[in-house]
């Protein structure tokens, strides 16, 4: 099912708030969109209703955002760590941040991307081969 524009979802909030039932509500909806492209069903007309009972907005909720686990102190001491030792591992990063900061846990692959965020790629040995 398409989602429902905000001018829709406007339309059915004030008819559902001057007396109209559900279903007369889900009928108007329908007869009023004659082309047949949107479908309105009476299970998506209650949970509008009732999101916008609780939380008194018709457009979209915002998304739940991922909370970095690296802050900007952690990012300068690896860049530093790193700094002093070009050649130092992802696995002697996580030591080295977990000795200064005991309740920091990350994984390696956290301390791969962070380095990759600050510049540092990693390079393989290059061997002479004639």
């Amino acid at each position: 099912m398409p989602r429902l524009s905000l001018e829709l979802r406007r339309l059915i909030v004030t008819l559902c708030q001057n007396g109209s039932s559900v279903k007369d509500t889900c009928t108007c909806i329908s007869c009023w969109l004659s082309d047949g492209r949107v479908i309105v069903s009476h299970t998506s007309l209650y949970k509008l209703l009732k999101k916008y009972k609780k939380k008194r907005t018709l457009g979209d909720l915002s998304r739940a955002t991922v909370v970095p686990m690296l802050n900007e102190e952690h990012l300068v001491f690896i860049d530093i760590a790193i700094a002093e030792n070009d050649e130092t591992t992802s696995t002697k990063l996580l030591e080295l941040l977990t000795d200064k900061w005991l309740t920091l846990q990350v994984s390696k692959p956290t301390i791969k991307r962070a380095r990759k965020k600050l510049g540092w790629v990693e390079t393989r040995p290059n061997y002479c081969q004639l």
